[in-house]
C-alpha cells in the first residue's frame, strides 16, 4: 500500500490541523503505512504536544480517486473523559456516525451493532484520535476488527490500547539542530523542529526572518524543548511581542511562557503545561510516583532507578507505563538501557515532586547511589569502559556533588575526595573547580585528609585555568594536612599533589616536592598512587627539559602498572614521551607517541588530549608538513577556548605559532607568540621568547634578538633549566653573527654546544652547529663551515627535521659566499666530506677542531652514550624492538645507532657485535 492509500477522500470537517503544512516527518508517514500494510490495528502513541494527531490528519486525507478505501477520522479529544465505563459505548459510537455524516455517508440509528453492519461490507481506515481517556474505545476497536474484516484502524492515544495484534509505533520528537556546527542557520534549516519554528513564527509575524545572529538561539529553543511540536508552535508564537533571545531566556519558566495556544483547540492543548499534566492524571498513582522521583536528575541509569524504588514497587512495570505514556524516554548506552525526561516533562515533574514534599528524600536516594560510584571512581578509571561508565554519569555526579554540598557537607567532602581524579580529567575545569571550592567552603574545619586532597585537586585545576595565584593558595593549605595524617601513603600523595600544583610555577621546588612525594609512596605500597607520582615527575622534567629523566621515569611507571588494567595514566606517559623525543630530535617518533595518546583519549576532550595533540602539531612541523600542523591547531584551538583548559589553550597556540613559523609566516608566528609574553606560567612566556627569538633571527633584528636571548637566560637560571641557557647562548651567538662579531659568537656558541650535546638535545645541537658553521665563515675559513655545514644537512635528513623558520635564502648565501672563498670545487668536497659525518663527530668536531680535519675516529671510546647503551642492549640479545621499548626510541632509530656502532667498532654482522659487546661488557665488570 503506498501512502496516498491510507488517506481520506476528504478532509474531516473540524480538523483543525489542516489549516497549517506538515512540517517533515517523511520517514514517520512511511513507517506507518508500512505498519499498516502488515496490520490491521496501529496505535500511534507518544508524548502530548509530540504531534500524534497532525500525523494522522496526514495519513487519513489523499487526493480524490487515490483508492477505494473509505476513510474516516474521528476525533474523541471533545468527549468527556468521565465516560470511561466500557458499557457507556454511545459517546464513541455515536462520534463515529458523526465523522460519517462529515463523509456524506448514509447514517442509520447511532447504534454499535448498526456501525458494525454499516463496515461489515467495506473496505476502510478508520481513523480514531485521542483515545486515552476513553476506557472505553479498546471494545469498541474490537468489536469492529472483529466483525469487520476490511477495517484497519489507526489510533492515537498517549498510551497503547493493549489489544491482541496491535502494532504499537512511538512517536520520536521532531529531529533538532545538532549542537556542534560551524553553521548554525543550516542546521535550524535542515531540522524539522527548526523548520516547524519558522513556518509557525511566519505566521505568527510575518515580517519574521531567520537571521545569522538569531538562527543559534532558534536553534537552542529548539533543543531546549526536546523537539516537541506544541511547545515549539506556542514558542513560535511568541515572536510577534519577544525577540529569539528573550523567547530563549524565558525558558526558565516555560510553563508560564508557553501558556496559551489557538482558542480553536481544546483548553489541555492550549499549553505545554496542560497538556503535560493530562498526561500525567491518566497515570496510576505509583507511575506519577516514579515520574516525580525521576525529576531529580536529568539521565538515569537502572541500578540508580531501583536504588529509590519502595517496598514492593516494580520497577520496570511503571518504567513501561511511563515510556508508554511518551512522558520517559530510553537510549541504549554500550549493552545497558538509561532512561532520562524531556527537558519540559522533568520541569513539570520536578513541580510535582516539590508540591509533593519528596524533593529532599528522591535527591538523597540519588546521592547515596552516585556516592558508591564515586568511591569506585579510581578503579573505574582504570579501563576504558569504566572510564566510559563515568562519562556518561558526568551529571549525575555534579548532582550529587552540589546537592551534597548543600544538605551534607562532609559526605560532598568526602565524594570530591574520592572524585579527584576524575574531576581533573574531565574537560571543564571551570565548574570542575567551582564544585571544589564551593565544598571546601561549606567544610571549613573537617577530615584532614579528605580536605588534604580536594584542596590539591582545586590547586591542579586552578592551574589548568591559569589561575596560578589562587593554586598556590590551595597547594599551600594542602601541605600541611598531608603532612599531619601521619600515614605514608596519604602524605606522598598530598606531596605529590602539591608538588604538581607548583610545577607550572616553581619548577625546581615541585621537582624537590615530587622526588620526596615517590620516596614516602614507595614505602606505601600502593602501586597505583607510585605510578601516578612517577609520571608527575616525568611531566616536571620535561617541563625543565630534563629528557633523559623523562625517559626514566616513564619507563619506572610502564613497570608499575604493567599487569593492572588499561589505565589513563598511559596517556600521560605518551605525553610526556612525546616531549621528550621533540626536544631530543626524533619528530617521528614524538609523533607516533602523540597519535597513540590522542587513540587512548578517544573522543575525550581532556587535558591529555590537548597535550598530545600540540606535540602532534608540533613533530608535523618539524616532520616539513606545518600546513596540516596549522589545520590541525586551529580547529583545535576553538574547542579548547570553549572548555575553559587555559594551559591547553596555551600549549595549542604555541604549536600553532611553531606551524606558522614553519611556513615562513612570521607576522602571525609573532602575533601568537605575544599573546604569551610575560605569562606567569615560566614555560609559556619561555615558549614565547624563543618563538620572538627566531622571528628576529629570521628578520635579521640582532637587538631585539639579544633582549629575548636575556629573557631566556633569566628564565633558565630561574628554573634551572639547561636547554633554556643553551638557547640563550645560541641566542646571543646568532646576535653576534647579525652584528658581524664572530669572536663575541663563539663564546656563547660553543656553551650552547656543549649544553646541547650534554643533554642530548639533537634538534637545537642542529640550529647551533649551523650558527657555528656561519661563524667560520665569518672567521673566512670556508671549508670547515662547508663541513659543519654538510654534517647538518645529513643530520636534518636523517632525523627527519626540517628548519624552522625556512630561511633558504640566508643558506644559499652562506654557500655563495664559500664558494668565493675557496673555490666551487673545494667547498664542494668538504661540504662532502661534512656529509660523511654523523651528528654526533659534527658535534665533536665543532668544539674541538675549530677547522682542523678530523676522522671520524674509532672504538668503543668513540661511541656516544645513546649508541653504548643501543649496543649492551643488543649483547643482552634484545631485538631492536626490544631496544626501541626499554631505551623509548623508535624502531628507525636504533637501527641508525647500530649503523653508527657497526662502522666506529669495525664490525660488518649483529653476530659481530653482540659477540664483541659481550667481551666488552666482560672486561668491564672485572
Amino acid at each position: 500500500m503506498e501512502v496516498g492509500e491510507a488517506r481520506a477522500r476528504s478532509r474531516p470537517g473540524s480538523a483543525v490541523g489542516w489549516l497549517t503544512p506538515l512540517i517533515g516527518r517523511e520517514a514517520e508517514l512511511a513507517d506507518i503505512v508500512r505498519l499498516l500494510e502488515c496490520s490491521r490495528l496501529v496505535t500511534l502513541t507518544g508524548a502530548g504536544g509530540v504531534g500524534k494527531t497532525r500525523l494522522a490528519l496526514e495519513l487519513s486525507v489523499a487526493p480524490e480517486g487515490a483508492d477505494s478505501r473509505e476513510c474516516v477520522f474521528v476525533e474523541l479529544a471533545p468527549l468527556d473523559p468521565s465516560d470511561r465505563e466500557p458499557a457507556q459505548v454511545e459517546p464513541v459510537v455515536s462520534a463515529i456516525w458523526r465523522a460519517l455524516a462529515a463523509n456524506r455517508a448514509q447514517v442509520p440509528w447511532p447504534s454499535l451493532e448498526a456501525l458494525c453492519d454499516h463496515f461489515s461490507a467495506r473496505h476502510a481506515l478508520l481513523v480514531l484520535d485521542n483515545c486515552e481517556h476513553l476506557g472505553v474505545v479498546p471494545q469498541v476497536t474490537e468489536l469492529l476488527l472483529s466483525r469487520c474484516a476490511g477495517v484497519s484502524v489507526l489510533a492515537t492515544s498517549r498510551l497503547p490500547l493493549e489489544l491482541t495484534g496491535e502494532a504499537t509505533y512511538h512517536l520520536p520528537p521532531l529531529t533538532l539542530p545538532p549542537a556542534e556546527t560551524s553553521d548554525p542557520f543550516a542546521a535550524v534549516l535542515s531540522s524539522e523542529a527548526g523548520r516547524l519554528f519558522l513556518e509557525r513564527a511566519q505566521r505568527s509575524l510575518p515580517a519574521f526572518v531567520l537571521t545569522p545572529d538569531a538562527a543559534p538561539l532558534v536553534a537552542e529553543i529548539c533543543r531546549r524543548l526536546d523537539g516537541l511540536a506544541l511547545a515549539i508552535e506556542l514558542a513560535a508564537a511568541r515572536v510577534r511581542v519577544l525577540a529569539p533571545r528573550q523567547i530563549l531566556d524565558g525558558l526558565s519558566d516555560r510553563f508560564a511562557l508557553l501558556a496559551t495556544g489557538p482558542a480553536s483547540t481544546l483548553a489541555r492543548h492550549r499549553s505545554l503545561q496542560a497538556s503535560l499534566d493530562w498526561s500525567y492524571q491518566l497515570l496510576h498513582e505509583d507511575a506519577r510516583a516514579l515520574l516525580r522521583r525521576l525529576a531529580a536528575a536529568s539521565d538515569w541509569p537502572l541500578g540508580a532507578i531501583t536504588e529509590g524504588a519502595a517496598p514492593g514497587e516494580v520497577v520496570l512495570e511503571l518504567l513501561g507505563d511511563l515510556l508508554d505514556a511518551g512522558l520517559l524516554a530510553s537510549h541504549e548506552h554500550g549493552d545497558v538501557r538509561r532512561y532520562r525526561l524531556l527537558e519540559s516533562v522533568r520541569d513539570f515533574a520536578l513541580e510535582r515532586l516539590r508540591a509533593a514534599g519528596e524533593e529532599s528524600r528522591a535527591r538523597r536516594a540519588h546521592l547515596a547511589y552516585f556516592r558508591a560510584v564515586a568511591a569506585d571512581a579510581d578503579r573505574l578509571l582504570e579501563t576504558d569502559e569504566g572510564r566510559r561508565s563515568l562519562e556518561v554519569e558526568t551529571q549525575n555526579l555534579r548532582d550529587a556533588l552540589a546537592f551534597a554540598t548543600r544538605e551534607s557537607p562532609e559526605v560532598a567532602l568526602e565524594l570530591a575526595a574520592d572524585l579527584r581524579h576524575w574531576l581533573l580529567l574531565g574537560n571543564n575545569p571551570i565548574e570542575a573547580l567551582a564544585l571544589c571550592a564551593a565544598v571546601l567552603e561549606a567544610v571549613p574545619a573537617s577530615d584532614r585528609i579528605a580536605r588534604a586532597k580536594v584542596l590539591v585537586t582545586a590547586a591542579n585545576l586552578a592551574i589548568f585555568g591559569e589561575d596560578y595565584a589562587r593554586a598556590r593558595v590551595y597547594a599551600e593549605g594542602a601541605l600541611p594536612l598531608a603532612a599531619a595524617s601521619g600515614d605514608p601513603g596519604t602524605q606522598g600523595l598530598g606531596m605529590m599533589l602539591a608538588a604538581s600544583a607548583q610545577r607550572s610555577i616553581d619548577p625546581r621546588a615541585s621537582a624537590d616536592l615530587g622526588r620526596r612525594a615517590v620516596d614516602l609512596l614507595r614505602r606505601s605500597g600502593d602501586r597505583h598512587d607510585l605510578a601516578f607520582a612517577v609520571i608527575q615527575t616525568a611531566m616536571t622534567a620535561a617541563l625543565l627539559d630534563r629528557f633523559d629523566s623523562v625517559r626514566t621515569a616513564c619507563q619506572e611507571c610502564v613497570s608499575l602498572t604493567r599487569g593492572l588494567p588499561s589505565s589513563w595514566l598511559t596517556v600521560l606517559i605518551e605525553v610526556a614521551l612525546a616531549w621528550a623525543e621533540l626536544g631530543q630530535g626524533d619528530p617521528r617518533s614524538a609523533l607516533a607517541h602523540a597519535e597513540r595518546g590522542l587513540e587512548l583519549e578517544g573522543r575525550r576532550r581532556s587535558l591529555g588530549h590537548y597535550l598530545a595533540l600540540a606535540h602532534k602539531i608540533r613533530a608535523l612541523t618539524l616532520l616539513g608538513d606545518a600546513a596540516r600542523g596549522r589545520e590541525l591547531a586551529r580547529t583545535a584551538l576553538e574547542e579548547a577556548q570553549r572548555s575553559g583548559l587555559g594551559v591547553a589553550v596555551s600549549g595549542l597556540e604555541h604549536a600553532l605559532a611553531l606551524a606558522e613559523l614553519g611556513l615562513g609566516e612570521l607576522e602571525s608566528a609573532r602575533a601568537l607568540a605575544f599573546k604569551r609574553f610575560g605569562d606567569p606560567h615560566f614555560a609559556a612566556a619561555a615558549n614565547a621568547h624563543e618563538l620572538l627569538a627566531r622571528v628576529e633571527l629570521a628578520e635579521r633584528r640582532a637587538g631585539p634578538l639579544g633582549r629575548h636571548a636575556a629573557a631566556l637566560r633569566a628564565a633558565g637560571q630561574h628554573t634551572g633549566n639547561d636547554r633554556l641557557l643553551a638557547i640563550a647562548s645560541w641566542a646571543d651567538g646568532a646576535a653576534a653573527l647579525l652584528r658581524g662579531q664572530p669572536e663575541e659568537a663563539r663564546g656563547p656558541l660553543h656553551h650552547a654546544l656543549t649544553l646541547q650535546i650534554n643533554h642530548h638535545l639533537r634538534t637545537d645541537a642542529i640550529d647551533t652547529l649551523e650558527a657555528v658553521a656561519e661563524l667560520q665563515l665569518l672567521s673566512e675559513r670556508a671549508e670547515p663551515a662547508a663541513r659543519l655545514l654538510g654534517a647538518g644537512e645529513r643530520a636534518r635528513t636523517e632525523l627527519e627535521l626540517f628548519r624552522i623558520p625556512p630561511r633558504e635564502e640566508h643558506f644559499a648565501d652562506l654557500h655563495t659566499r664559500g664558494v668565493a672563498l675557496v673555490g666551487a670545487d673545494r667547498f664542494a668536497t668538504a661540504l662532502q666530506e661534512g656529509r660523511r659525518l654523523t651528528l654526533d663527530d659534527a658535534l665533536a668536531y665543532a668544539r674541538r677542531g675549530h677547522g682542523q680535519r678530523v676522522s671520524a675516529g674509532d672504538g668503543w671510546a668513540s661511541l656516544t652514550p645513546t649508541e653504548l647503551k643501543v649496543v649492551q642492549a643488543a649483547g643482552e640479545g634484545l631485538t631492536n624492538a626490544a631496544i626501541a621499548a626499554r631505551l623509548f626510541m623508535s624502531h628507525g632509530t636504533v637501527k641508525a645507532h647500530l649503523a653508527h656502532a657497526y662502522r666506529k667498532l669495525d664490525v660488518a654482522t649483529r653476530l659481530e657485535l653482540v659477540t664483541l659487546a659481550r667481551e666488552h661488557n666482560s672486561v668491564s665488570s672485572n
